[in-house]
């Protein structure tokens, strides 16, 4: 049960730390957000589809976490805690704004927020470090 306090309260902190800089970038430079209504990279898709695929995606994962991975190792605690809060946060502007709020532009790549840099260290942490997170079969 600790275990999952843990997890839920980095998912927290992501998911405020998204939505606070959301708030401030709006207020300081509204200009910067950017609505993101594609999936990851701003890959287009049709919207009934995202709105149907993100949240198996975001199910199926956490299955494979809880069938995988070894929950008794803070780095798991950590990763899965990231992803599930940045993915929470990118749900809910899908849900309440129709697309994602995005506001960090490197002009390289495509505009991006907190929430999916959590996301995609909370990936990585998993897959570069899978042989010391999962669990021993």
């Amino acid at each position: 049960m600790k275990k999952v306090l843990y997890i839920a309260a980095i998912a927290i902190v992501v998911f405020l730390l998204n939505k606070a800089t959301v708030f401030f970038t709006s207020l300081m430079e509204p200009d910067l957000i950017h609505k993101n209504t594609n999936i990851a990279f701003s890959i287009p898709l049709p919207a009934l589809l995202i709105m149907v695929l993100i949240p198996a995606i975001i199910m199926f994962g956490i299955y494979l976490a809880y069938r995988l991975l070894n929950f008794s190792r803070k780095s798991v605690i950590l990763a899965v805690g990231l992803a599930i809060g940045g993915a929470l946060s990118n749900a809910i502007d899908r849900i309440v704004y129709g697309a994602v709020l995005d506001y960090i532009d490197v002009k390289f790549w495509p505009v991006f927020n907190i929430a999916d840099i959590a996301i995609t260290v909370g990936i990585l942490l998993v897959i570069f470090f899978y042989d010391k997170m999962r669990k021993i079969q």
